[in-house]
């Protein structure tokens, strides 16, 4: 005998059908592999494989000891790799594994459901890290399975393994619960007013989400070159198709170099000042730009002009927002395609900035740069001078640089390694051309593109990340690029892989046809601002769509929603109702109007008993006993048979025989 202060015990599910709820954890987990570091992302699939493989063996919840060696393990891993707890990835990183850990605990009904409920909630927070169109096809994946694992869980678990009715997911169910969700959620996407700024706030970093930072190490841009990941895609307006070889986006302009070779924007980051005037030879085009977590606009060369509002231009013919763009963003541009860019108001005090250099660093590269001042004079042919030696003594580009041995950085590569990237060229010649007396300051950016021909557009990868330098002549800023020296024969396989040259057909087909699908995911979707849902509703006659209007739409939609599929169950209900009971109900009620009415509770043969007792002299009682006894006959078949379904049809057609027969007085 039990007593209360027992406790009840968890009701078990069948093994088989907990690891259907883990698959469903597993599942969402899939677009939080686009964004978690690999650590993490490695302890989680381990967590989940090992659980999954061992509930058959061991149901129970695993030892507390190992479970919280476990999260203090966990935690830790978090904390390493992120940093803190704080932000949206640390946050989900940690969820995802507790969420894991969950899974480790027991092997419950209540437990199951809760591990597949939240993953529903770990699918949406997912969308705050990556709103990338493989984003959107992993989560719709995870969402049919965490619907299906749902369906599996409202199964009585009974069954053996051939009679286990666990094999499939409930596809119809499945399916029914998705019609139900969609319209919901393009009424949602189409009349939810847009915000200013995403919810979950910004982010005012300087290293952002494409790399670039005001920072330049001798290898901080080695992570990038090998990153395919899509940066901004620009469509050239009336089919403009510039060489890409002359397209130079400007970043972050690097004035300072420290002892430890570090390149930053120093204390000298430009003054504001205004774009030049724009003129018939300039260029107009597109930019969609993911989010990058920084403030700069990446625009093509010298800066014109560009369709943001509140943004800042500076000397450095940079524009800038007043927010971080951590959404997607899409705005029109206008640019000079040239090598020379115009100084700021104070050119003198750029000048001395741009020939400042750490004392007792690099020996070589300055008696170098002393040589090629004496030897030549004028600044321009200093530069030419500098630019052969990089054609010449056989520098190479690769992405795997031999490290450097001492802190006379530039020494080494110039006069030992003389391997290197973008980095490494820019990073010398900067250094070469102060120690001859020739002011010079490193550029960073993006350069270069994939044209898509079908699409029309270019695309920049992060892999096109680049750094470049400026040299000041004759008053004006003119681009020089010492990378761009180093012959093709010299630039290595993996360097030239990572720039998309070795593809074969078929893969660059394969890539173009995936980025032209993320575009359009992009254009549609992720930018279907304010402006945008204006422009929408305008098409329909409504002027200023404040939100006040767009809540009231959006309720009276999801209104009209809800009573439209109350209407559709509610004819499904009859339309799926019992013929033969919904006849023999039929019969009730004429009997009913007679006097004769069925009991709360009373069986059908009772009820005959009762109204033979009180109508024998009804000429239709014989009738009504024979519908009777056929009518048990049909409710309590074994199963439905062809024969039975005819039996069927013949009682509803006796069915309608009698109702007229029982004539009301």
């Amino acid at each position: 005998m039990t007593t209360m202060a027992q406790a009840k015990p968890k009701a078990l599910l069948s093994p088989l059908q907990f690891q259907y709820a883990v698959a469903a954890l597993a599942a969402a987990s899939l677009p939080a592999l686009l964004w978690l570091q690999w650590p993490v992302s490695l302890c989680l699939v381990a967590v989940l494989g090992i659980r999954t493989a061992t509930v058959r063996r061991y149901p129970q919840a695993w030892p507390m000891w190992l479970r919280v060696t476990l999260i203090a393990a966990l935690v830790t891993l978090v904390i390493a790799n992120y940093g803190s707890f704080f932000g949206r990835g640390p946050g989900g990183a940690l969820l995802l594994l507790m969420l894991a850990l969950k899974a480790t605990e027991s092997a419950s009904s209540r437990d199951a459901r809760l591990i597949v409920c939240t993953s529903f909630f770990v699918l949406v927070a997912s969308f705050l890290m990556s709103q990338s169109f493989m984003a959107l096809i992993l989560s719709a994946f995870a969402t049919i399975v965490c619907f299906g694992a749902l369906e599996v869980l409202s199964r009585p678990a009974v069954g053996g393994p051939s009679g286990s009715p666990f094999g499939r997911l409930g596809s119809k169910e499945v399916l029914t619960l998705l019609s139900l969700a969609l319209p919901v959620t393009l009424a949602l996407w189409m009349l939810f007013p847009r915000l200013a700024t995403p919810l979950w706030g910004t982010t005012d970093s300087d290293n952002g989400r494409s790399g670039l930072s005001n920072k330049m190490t001798p290898a901080s841009m080695a992570e990038m070159l090998i990153d395919e990941s899509p940066l901004m895609r620009i469509r050239f307006d009336n089919g403009a198709r510039p060489d890409r070889n002359s397209l130079y986006f400007r970043g972050p302009v690097l004035w300072d170099l420290s002892a430890d070779g570090t390149w930053s924007t120093g204390e000298f980051r430009g003054q504001l000042n205004r774009p030049p005037a724009p003129s018939a030879e300039d260029l107009s085009y597109e930019v969609i730009l993911e989010p990058t977590d920084q403030r700069m606009l990446f625009l093509a060369d010298q800066a014109v002009s560009v369709s943001e509002d509140r943004v800042l231009f500076n000397s450095e013919q940079r524009f800038f927002r007043s927010t971080p763009i951590a959404d997607l963003v899409r705005y029109r541009g206008r640019s000079r395609l040239s090598t020379v860019v115009p100084p700021g108001r104070y050119v003198e005090q750029e000048s001395i900035w741009a020939l400042r250099l750490p004392a007792n660093r690099n020996p070589r590269t300055s008696a170098l740069g002393q040589q090629l001042a004496q030897q030549f004079r004028e600044p321009s042919a200093i530069v030419a001078a500098a630019l052969a030696l990089y054609r010449e003594q056989l520098f190479r580009y690769t992405l795997s640089p031999p490290e450097f041995l001492g802190i006379h950085t530039t020494d080494e590569f110039l006069f030992d390694t003389r391997a290197g990237f973008c980095q490494h060229f820019a990073s010398s010649f900067a250094t070469l051309m102060r120690a001859a007396g020739v002011p010079t300051r490193v550029t960073t950016g993006f350069a270069g593109g994939e044209y898509r021909d079908k699409a029309g557009y270019f695309l920049v990868t992060n892999a096109r990340a680049h750094a470049w330098n400026e040299v000041l002549i004759d008053g004006m800023w003119q681009r020089v690029d010492p990378t761009a020296q180093v012959p093709p024969e010299r630039v290595d396989a993996a360097a030239r892989e990572a720039f998309g040259e070795n593809q074969s057909d078929f893969m660059r087909a394969l890539r173009e046809r995936r980025d032209q699908m993320a575009d359009w995911w992009n254009r549609t979707v992720l930018n279907f601002n304010a402006a945008r849902q204006a422009n929408l509703f305008k098409s329909f006659g409504v002027e200023n769509a404040g939100w006040e209007r767009l809540v009231g739409n959006l309720a009276g939609v999801l209104a009209g929603l809800g009573i439209m599929w109350a209407l559709i169950v509610y004819l499904r209900d009859r339309k799926l109702e019992n013929p033969v009971q919904a006849h023999y109900f039929a019969v009730l009620k004429r009997l009913a109007a007679l006097g004769f009415t069925r009991e709360v509770g009373e069986g059908p043969n009772d009820f005959l008993v009762r109204i033979q007792e009180n109508a024998l002299q009804q000429p239709w009682i014989d009738e009504f006993n024979g519908l009777t006894q056929h009518y048990i006959a049909l409710s309590y078949a074994a199963e439905l048979t062809a024969a039975s379904a005819a039996e069927s049809s013949a009682f509803v057609q006796a069915a309608r025989a009698l109702i007229p027969k029982i004539q009301v007085r």
